[in-house]
């Protein structure tokens, strides 16, 4: 959306991707975990899981991003098999994070 894009729910949370070409995407679930495709926010990227968080990747042009997993993990999506080169969660992928002339957290 052109003023920002925002998917909230109480258990876990699963987004294909979103993109904000004028303001802050979010995506945040309560009581559960986040898995979410490309994130794209013009004024930053906010991810909150409740448990863990899954993402392909998040950009922001000129906005912080910010990922959160209060009691779980951050990495990537799950890999089709475990992968075999000493990564502490094996079943899942990296995620990207990009937050163009801002701040990372």
């Amino acid at each position: 959306g052109a003023t920002g894009v925002t998917v909230q729910g109480e258990t876990d949370v699963s987004v294909g991707g979103a993109t904000s070409s004028g303001g802050l995407v979010t995506v945040q679930s309560t009581l559960g975990g986040v898995t979410a495709g490309p994130l794209a926010g013009a004024t930053g990227v906010m991810v909150l899981g409740q448990t863990n968080v899954r993402l392909a990747s998040a950009t922001s042009s000129t906005g912080p991003v910010a990922v959160t997993a209060t009691t779980g993990d951050v990495s990537g999506l799950a890999l089709g098999s475990p992968a075999t080169d000493g990564r502490l969660l094996a079943n899942f992928g990296r995620a990207d994070l990009t937050a163009s002339g801002a701040s990372q957290t």
